[in-house]
């Protein structure tokens, strides 16, 4: 519960006090940019504190379920990090419900036809170290847009909010 704190302290703090564009920095853009922070935090935090809850609801019940497939814990490890939220941009927040949601549709599925599972994960296997390959100032686009590919392939009825495909991972991050 603490260290879910902080990360969502950080969270909030790095979306409430963002001034963008940055320049040109003056008081008035400053001030303004406080008093809309105290105006919405109260709502920002209530938000983030509900949708902690159900993250956290959603991984104890994927973690402690007996349907699993290989790689799950290190699915769970991606998407929660020992940092969460902190390591979450605010807008990709809301998505984590989702994809936890494609873990444990992945896990019962799996469960029930382990060679189908292994068939679709076979087509994450180009993107297997991509960290090393992708352009840095590419990651967090990349990263999200893989985390889509695995809804598109694992629990397509989930949908997601822009078309992915290998494809446009592989344009992406140049590989």
């Amino acid at each position: 519960p603490e260290s879910l704190a902080r990360g969502a302290t950080t969270m909030l703090t790095e979306h409430a006090l963002r001034l963008s564009p940055a320049l040109p920095l003056t008081e008035a853009r400053f001030r303004t940019l406080l008093a809309n922070f105290h105006r919405d935090l109260p709502a920002l935090a209530r938000k983030v504190s509900d949708g902690i809850a159900q993250i956290v609801s959603l991984r104890h019940t994927i973690a402690s379920s007996l349907r699993r497939y290989p790689g799950l814990d290190a699915d769970l490890a991606r998407l929660l990090p020992a940092d969460f939220p902190a390591g979450i941009p605010f807008a990709q927040f809301a998505h984590i419900p989702r994809y936890l949601r494609a873990v444990q549709l992945r896990a019962e599925r799996a469960a029930l036809a382990p060679a189908k599972d292994a068939e679709k994960a076979r087509q994450l296997a180009p993107f297997h170290g991509w960290e090393k390959r992708v352009a840095p100032l590419l990651h967090a686009e990349f990263r999200w847009m893989l985390e889509e590919f695995r809804v598109s392939i694992f629990a397509q009825e989930l949908g997601t909010p822009a078309p992915v495909s290998a494809r446009r991972l592989c344009a992406l991050g140049g590989l």
